[in-house]
């Protein structure tokens, strides 16, 4: 019987990331499902710096404005394991607090975890009112 060694799986794995594609990348039509900035459902506002984050939801807000580099970053959502909240403060939440933040910092930051907006779940897409800088965050809109 045939056991794949090490290198063998590490060479399988390695391909078939290569024929995955990556999270958003130059898909619009991926974009588009998670409403970026369309005037569709919007999403709590996202001063990352700011934020009190519930441990049990593992729900980060990032901004559609980071497409335009917006001066402000509000209005969007990103999934995430909590384990990975930490690292995710630093890569977005302060490219917010600089405006400085843009399609590739996203682009990259969801290819490092992984994500891919097919992933998330419907419940996420629930109407949320509001979206000024002073907004009150809710991290528990949706249970995992």
């Amino acid at each position: 019987m045939y056991r794949p060694t090490t290198s063998t799986t590490l060479s399988v794995l390695f391909l078939s990331a290569l024929a995955a594609p990556m999270p958003f990348g130059d898909s619009l039509d991926k974009r588009e499902t998670i409403n970026w900035g369309t005037g569709r459902p919007y999403f709590p506002q996202a001063d990352l710096a700011c934020t009190n984050v519930d441990s049990d939801y593992p729900i980060v807000a990032i901004s559609h404005d980071m497409f335009e580099s917006s001066n402000y970053c509000n209005q969007g959502i990103i999934v995430m394991n909590t384990a990975n909240q930490n690292a995710a403060y630093a890569r977005i939440g302060d490219k917010c607090q600089q405006h400085e933040c843009t399609y590739n910092d996203l682009d990259l930051f969801l290819t490092q975890f992984l994500i891919d907006v097919e992933d998330l779940p419907e419940k996420l897409f629930a109407q949320l009112d509001g979206t000024g800088a002073d907004m009150e965050i809710k991290w528990n809109f949706v249970e995992w």
